[in-house]
């Protein structure tokens, strides 16, 4: 059964994360190559903020024996055949699964391009998935 307030810390959690990657939103590859202080921050909080949106997904998820994931990719596109999350947003999230392999196991190959193209483009699908997952929880639920 989802638990609300597991839910909630996470959706914090990535709210939070949300609004450090914002103060970075016009960070360019170039910035990011130069200060490498500035890219562990950027790339610490867009790690946690991606596995947040995975841990809410999972969490979700365990309540519906039927969408069983084996990797972290699979979470958006099972929440969007539940209908929790847009098609779209699914596929946004799917790009930020694989960028979160990237970050946690493959470091040393970070591209800062697709880094600085995430804070200056995709950041609103945080906001979005939060959102929409709000809206399911939101949703009335029927009576025993």
């Amino acid at each position: 059964m989802v638990d609300r307030r597991v839910l909630t810390r996470l959706q914090e959690h990535v709210e939070r994360e949300l609004a450090v990657l914002d103060k970075y939103r016009h960070t360019t590859a170039s910035d990011l190559t130069r200060d490498h202080e500035r890219l562990l921050v950027v790339a610490h909080a867009l790690q946690t903020a991606i596995q947040g949106v995975l841990d809410i997904g999972a969490h979700i998820l365990a309540d519906y024996p039927d969408s069983a994931w084996e990797e972290y990719r699979d979470i958006p596109t099972r929440l969007a055949g539940l209908g929790i999350v847009s098609a779209g947003l699914a596929e946004s999230l799917r790009k930020m699964a694989s960028m979160r392999n990237v970050l946690v196991h493959l470091y040393l190959d970070l591209d800062t391009e697709i880094v600085a193209g995430v804070l200056a483009n995709d950041l609103a699908d945080f906001a979005a998935f939060v959102g929409q997952v709000q809206a399911y929880l939101d949703r009335p639920t029927p009576s025993a």
